[in-house]
């Protein structure tokens, strides 16, 4: 019987422990997938010469805004999200990323 209720554990233990090992691995795909769809989304705020080089900052589900990709260009783009300048404002059917040269991303962050 001891010996029964020990295989029994031993197995459970493996089959947790395989299940762990696979969750880490799938947050990092969920987070690759949600960093690729809000620099897409950012990028239809200008034509790719703008976008091309640009600074692109998404907003995360807490609502803060999160760095996607540091750019060499003097222009900053902003993704679309529930928490972009549309705060408390019903959502709209249609994206609505921009881009800001440095003296509007200024303004924006004050």
């Amino acid at each position: 019987m001891k010996q029964c209720y020990s295989e029994i554990m031993t197995s459970c233990a493996i089959v947790m422990m395989l299940c762990m090992a696979t969750v880490p691995g799938l947050a990092v795909a969920d987070d690759a997938k949600w960093k690729a769809e809000m620099i897409a989304d950012a990028e239809l705020a200008a034509p790719p010469v703008v976008t091309k080089t640009a600074t692109i900052y998404g907003w995360s589900s807490k609502g803060e805004r999160a760095l996607l990709r540091e750019g060499a260009g003097p222009y900053t783009c902003v993704a679309s999200g529930a928490f972009s300048l549309r705060l408390g404002k019903p959502p709209l059917p249609y994206p609505d990323p921009m881009c800001m040269d440095q003296n509007a991303w200024a303004f924006f962050l004050a």
